[in-house]
């Protein structure tokens, strides 16, 4: 036996289903900040990093950049290389720490800290002026002294790591 419905009613549930999905895809698609931190990989003077971005307004902006290549140069155990951003500093902060990739306005740089910069007077980094955190980054105690540094400066690498 076959449920006949009312032509009216089929319609108002055809709608309401486009609608709620229509609503739900429009939500997910209406921030580009992803709820979940981004993996990436670096590359710096031929030893790899694995990373974590944030899901700040700066790191989605980085995202987009990726895949990213330059020379970089050390300040003590930081290396910084230029990025291809020009944006205010939103959260300034002038504390980091061992480990911490930040984004310094005044460059337009990214910093990745491995230990003590010329400014420090103990173990943690200190920053030339503000920058803000977008993530953090690991590795090994030797692997700074591993960097090879060129002529003109060090080869860095940054790419998303796919499957994200």
């Amino acid at each position: 036996m076959a449920v006949i419905v009312p032509f009216r009613a089929f319609r108002v549930f055809v709608a309401l289903h486009f609608v709620r999905n229509l609503c739900l895809d429009f939500h997910s698609a209406s921030s580009t900040i992803q709820p979940h931190l981004s993996s990436i990989r670096l590359n710096v003077g031929g030893v790899e990093f694995t990373g974590t971005l944030n899901n700040s307004p700066v790191a989605e902006r980085l995202l987009k950049l990726l895949p990213y290549e330059t020379d970089g140069e050390s300040w003590g155990k930081e290396i910084y290389f230029p990025v291809g951003l020009n944006i205010e500093n939103p959260k300034p902060v002038s504390e980091v720490k061992v480990g911490d990739i930040a984004y310094w306005p005044d460059g337009p740089d990214l910093c990745i800290f491995f230990g003590p910069t010329p400014k420090s007077t103990g173990e943690t980094p200190v920053v030339a002026s503000p920058v803000t955190v977008v993530g953090t980054f690991q590795f090994g105690p030797e692997d700074f002294n591993r960097i090879e540094r060129r002529r003109n400066g060090i080869a860095v690498r940054i790419e998303a790591v796919l499957g994200q």
